[in-house]
């Protein structure tokens, strides 16, 4: 799947480049993260209070966690070997207590996801062991892309087929047991790549069609039903491939899988509305065409270049590129 490859190949040089801190008027003096540590092949991070967990696909069926200092980027220590069970990792979470790694061993290997393919691996946050590892064909897992944790629940975005569709699964944080599994023509799902999360709310990035297309789904947390689907006009979304929460804003990274270039898309998480698009001076005239102008920031200062993931860590945001570098955004 192409969200799986972009995410691959651009996490794979990222975590070891040049972090350029950029706010949305001014910059930042840089710095710069060190690899190692079994990093090589990041493919997907998540950020839990004082700590980053980064997870690697070295492309040979095994894989890798790394946690980190999320303050000063130290290394604390790296989870590897056959008792995790990971096996062609693709996505992570984490929920306070545990550690939550999806697997995706057919899209790892160039194939097609196919309906019960993937499993989840659970560890304990305080010291890294392993807990459980989730792959009976219940959970509905299909090339599982991405994950978030909130209230208690666990979702996992599920590409599914190539020809689109895909699904959510839904399970308890507790133990790890189903709750639902979500699909249908209603949620708009097309090939989902990511997911994430806050209070009442749950946001999937649909990376189809690719290029100068796709969408956001959003869905109620409480029981998984469909709130709205974010696409066309003002979005212009172009295979958004990433997506984070902070506050009251959604920031979505559009990975420009066709072009080079990319952007992101800022919205207002409590009615989906569109805020403002932060990208090279490429988008000026689509935008403008679209009567979106007036929120655009632009000039040329972000270069990007098929960014496809991006978090929230207090009040920056951060965006990882294709031309190995992280872009971190400060929203206030």
């Amino acid at each position: 799947m192409i969200g799986a490859a972009v995410a691959g190949a651009v996490l794979a040089v990222g975590v070891a480049a040049c972090v350029g801190l950029r706010g949305l008027g001014g910059s930042l003096p840089a710095r710069v993260l060190s690899g190692g540590h079994g990093m090589n092949g990041a493919v997907a991070f998540a950020v839990d209070g004082g700590h980053v967990w980064a997870v690697s696909d070295p492309g040979n069926g095994g894989g890798s966690v790394t946690e980190l200092n999320a303050d000063d980027g130290s290394w604390i220590r790296t989870l590897s070997g056959g008792r995790y069970g990971f096996h062609y990792p693709a996505a992570i979470a984490a929920d306070g207590a545990h550690i939550w790694v999806a697997n995706d061993p057919q899209t790892g290997n160039g194939q097609t996801p196919k309906p019960g393919d993937g499993s989840l691996t659970e560890l304990n946050a305080s010291d890294g062991s392993w807990v459980q590892t989730l792959s009976a064909r219940k959970y509905g897992f299909s090339g599982p892309s991405a994950i978030t944790a909130v209230g208690g629940h666990l979702w996992v975005a599920n590409q599914g087929q190539s020809d689109g569709g895909g699904s959510v699964t839904e399970l308890e944080a507790s133990d790890g047991s189903w709750v639902r599994t979500l699909s249908g023509g209603r949620y708009g799902f097309n090939a989902p790549s990511a997911i994430a999360a806050a209070d009442s709310r749950i946001w999937v990035t649909n990376l189809y069609p690719a290029g100068d297309g796709g969408s956001v789904t959003e869905l109620n947390a409480s029981d998984g039903s469909w709130a709205r689907t974010l696409s066309g006009g003002c979005y212009n979304f172009d295979s958004p491939a990433g997506i984070a929460v902070d506050g009251g804003h959604i920031w979505v990274v559009n990975s420009n899988i066709d072009q080079t270039g990319g952007s992101v898309t800022e919205l207002n998480a409590s009615d989906g509305g569109w805020i403002r698009t932060l990208s090279n001076d490429g988008w000026i005239q689509t935008l403008a065409h679209g009567g979106c102008i007036r929120g655009i920031v632009t000039g040329g200062s972000y270069r990007f270049t098929n960014p496809s993931t991006i978090a929230a860590v207090g009040t920056r945001i951060w965006v990882v590129d294709g031309e190995g570098s992280i872009t971190v955004l400060t929203d206030r």
